[in-house]
């Protein structure tokens, strides 16, 4: 029996070191997220010179939590600064996937499929998933993408997108 306690401490230990260690590395002072998404690494914004209002980010996003973490694409909202919103869209998708859904809506549209064309995602905890959100500026600059219960922090500079 005592050694079965001490299994049972040293497993216990491991898993609040564990927890410390993914709380403590969180975030990093917000530059890579706050809440339970994080960026894997800096993401990509891009303007079109023809469209100089509109924006494209591109990136990648990990589950920093201990639990599964399900988003819509609909829950990601890009704000300014001061915390306005700007008309804005998202996809969880590496690339262009077509649906075999009409309009490609959530209503109606079952959850596997939502799934596997990007307008939903889940992530357990430590896995990734690409993102990609496109958004128009007018007076103010995007400063981060709200998905709810977190942040994610918009980069600058912009990169400079050209035509052909």
């Amino acid at each position: 029996m005592p050694r079965l306690a001490g299994a049972l401490i040293l497993a216990a230990t491991f898993a609040v070191i564990a927890a410390v260690a993914a709380v403590a590395g969180h975030g990093r002072d917000g530059q890579r997220g706050s809440g339970d998404l994080v960026w894997t690494e800096q993401p990509h914004v891009y303007r079109n010179a023809v469209l100089p209002n509109d924006r494209i980010l591109r990136g990648v996003v990990r589950n920093d939590s201990v639990r599964v973490v399900t988003l819509t694409a609909r829950d990601l909202n890009v704000r300014t600064g001061d915390g306005g919103e700007l008309e804005s869209a998202a996809i969880f998708a590496p690339t262009f996937i077509r649906g075999v859904f009409p309009l490609n809506r959530a209503d109606g549209i079952p959850e596997n499929e939502q799934l596997r064309i990007g307008l939903r995602v889940r992530l357990d905890p430590g896995k990734t998933a690409p993102v990609t959100v496109s958004w128009r500026e007018r007076d103010k600059r995007a400063s981060l993408v709200d998905y709810g219960t977190g942040s994610l922090p918009v980069p600058g500079p912009l990169k400079r997108r050209t035509n052909g």
